[in-house]
């Protein structure tokens, strides 16, 4: 994988492409590096794993394990981001929520995987 190649992911995610000099920086290599395999983004992918649950988990999931419209409604209220229904909707979409409304932990990971680890500790809303 190299950086265009993140970045080319960045885009599809409208994530900000310093974002894949990030997370190319995450893999623990001095940078500055042309690219690595898939054992070291795996490596990554591994030691962010607990971090994404975390968060998942954090935004008050269902009992069967989704997130739905009123949980994520509920969460933005928490942390003082701006609840309307315009940007719930964006959000269940862009996180690709199935045609029930509701998103379940592999499609949040989808996403969530191409931040990078220091922007989840620090303010991953």
């Amino acid at each position: 994988m190299t950086l265009s190649d993140l970045k080319i992911a960045m885009s599809k995610m409208n994530l900000p492409n310093c974002y894949a000099q990030k997370l190319m920086q995450s893999n623990g290599r001095i940078w500055p590096i042309k690219s690595f395999g898939w054992s070291e983004f795996s490596s990554v992918l591994q030691k962010k794993e607990p971090i994404m649950v975390n968060l998942f988990n954090s935004l008050g999931v269902s009992k069967s394990g989704t997130l739905h419209r009123e949980n994520l409604r509920e969460s933005l209220k928490k942390t003082g981001l701006v609840a309307t229904e315009a940007n719930i909707t964006s959000m269940m979409k862009f996180l690709g929520a199935d045609a029930s409304g509701s998103i379940k932990y592999g499609q949040f990971r989808e996403f969530m995987m191409l931040i990078p680890t220091d922007e989840l500790n620090v303010n991953p809303w």
